[in-house]
């Protein structure tokens, strides 16, 4: 009797087991869905005169504005495993990139991003190389990303150094 009770114990907490596990989100299905976001940061800046572009006048910090809006990260259904992150500002802009799922991570590959800052004025048209990585915790993912490039103002010649970018997404 005692044996009988230990194995229909052992089944029901095997199959418990199973529904939670099978339960746990993992690669695409942990990412996808759909969000809001916020994204705020800084760049610091190489800044030359257009007429001598290889002598450095100084380095400046330049604050992006604060951007808002519905990130969607869906999977691209073309077998690589693939997802595709778009984000659309409130302000109009939009924006999209591919990404890879790595364990916790969603790895964002090298995508473009055009921007216009204004600094000192002056609006500067960036056109933004991005990568970075996000990690989800619960029901928000925080993305730490990566901006590279370098624009032309009306007297200067702006070139990133280094950025500090950071986006959180919360799912709707």
């Amino acid at each position: 009797m005692h044996t009988r009770n230990f194995l229909s114990f052992a089944a029901v907490a095997a199959l418990l087991a199973l529904s939670v596990q099978s339960c746990t989100k993992t690669g695409n299905k942990l990412f996808e869905g759909y969000y809001s976001y916020k994204l705020s940061g800084t760049l610091e800046v190489e800044r030359s005169p257009l007429t001598s572009p290889d002598q450095p006048q100084d380095t400046v910090t330049i604050t992006l504005p604060n951007e808002s809006g519905q990130m969607y990260i869906l999977n691209m259904d073309n077998g690589s495993g693939n997802m595709l992150v778009t984000m659309n500002a409130l302000a109009g802009s939009v924006n999209k990139m591919e990404a890879r799922p790595d364990n916790n991570s969603l790895i964002i590959e090298s995508a473009e991003r055009h921007q216009n800052i204004l600094h000192d004025g002056t609006s500067l048209g960036f056109k933004f190389e991005v990568s970075g990585s996000g990690k989800k915790y619960d029901d928000v993912v925080i993305f730490d990303l990566n901006y590279g490039g370098q624009t032309e103002g009306t007297l200067y010649l702006y070139r990133i150094l280094g950025s500090s970018i950071e986006c959180v997404a919360r799912e709707n």
